[in-house]
């Protein structure tokens, strides 16, 4: 509150002037608000996904069942209101009493975020744990850019009866000799753009079909590697497209059989690389990872 008395405090109606002008003014706080806000939310989330999966993987060390909890949505609301008040009082000279005048400038700003969580539970989510990854999930990333011999390594169990390292009751089984060839011809061919996948529906579904491309006079040093990929996938050499299948072997000359591992396996799988503290495992309570 701030009084106006004449002839005095003149410096003081002034500053009250300014302050109505300026409380009265066109503000808003929407564009800034999500040039920050938009941001925050978007590192806050993605960093809540990040440790929750952090956290899973290491659950499967206590034999402990993976939870998750989605952010459904964000909604945040503001307000401000800003408010002025302006009085006083008028006396003439003739009469007794002073003559001022008085104001105020008020404001209020409310910040009211409302989140929304919904648990990933239920019969649908169990299935989804428990049931291999799709094929044609698998080559939708790897067609977004992930290398193929990362993803592949990580989320299959066998191609054309070559086993994957696999961990089965705390106890690692070995990798066969074939299918870490096959990653790092894998990687070869993809890299120098020999072989392409490609999507195709059929009905409900999606069939994966790979496609070898024919050779180029520069790419000639490439002809014994490409060879030896369909030998280990038992392709027929004159065969340049093959379909993918979820089997342990496919005896089709045009398949190839590939078995994928479900999320719980490869949450486990990760899970294995976790390394406690000695006094901690002495402590019991891990699932091995022999």
């Amino acid at each position: 509150m701030i009084l106006y008395r004449h002839p005095r405090n003149r410096s003081a109606f002034e500053v009250l002037v300014l302050l109505m002008l300026v409380a009265t003014g066109c503000h808003s706080i929407g564009p800034s608000a999500v040039r920050r806000d938009r941001l925050h939310y978007s590192s806050a989330v993605a960093e809540s996904w990040k440790e929750q999966l952090l956290l899973n993987i290491v659950k499967t060390r206590y034999g402990d069942a993976p939870a998750f909890l989605e952010v459904v949505s964000v909604v945040s609301g503001y307000t401000l209101e800003t408010g002025v008040s302006l009085g006083g009082q008028f006396s003439p000279q003739s009469l007794s009493g002073d003559t001022f005048a008085a104001g105020g400038v008020s404001g209020t700003y409310t910040d009211r975020p409302t989140i929304s969580y919904s648990p990933m539970s239920g019969e649908k989510f169990a299935r989804s744990l428990m049931a291999p990854v799709p094929l044609d999930a698998l080559w939708s990333v790897i067609q977004g850019g992930v290398p193929p011999d990362f993803l592949l390594g990580l989320t299959l169990e066998s191609v054309e009866g070559h086993h994957n390292l696999g961990l089965y009751a705390g106890r690692w089984t070995p990798m066969d000799p074939g299918f870490l060839r096959l990653m790092e011809l894998i990687r070869l061919v993809r890299n120098a753009h020999v072989t392409d996948s490609e999507l195709i529906r059929e009905g409900d579904h999606l069939d994966v079909w790979l496609q070898f491309h024919e050779l180029k006079a520069s790419q000639s040093a490439l002809a014994p590697p490409v060879a030896e990929l369909k030998d280990l996938l038992g392709i027929p050499a004159v065969t340049n497209r093959v379909k993918l299948r979820f089997a342990t072997y496919a005896p089709e000359p045009g398949v190839v059989g590939m078995r994928s591992r479900s999320l719980m396996q490869i949450l486990s799988t990760l899970g294995a690389g976790v390394r406690f503290p000695p006094e901690r495992l002495a402590r019991g309570g891990i699932v091995p990872a022999e």
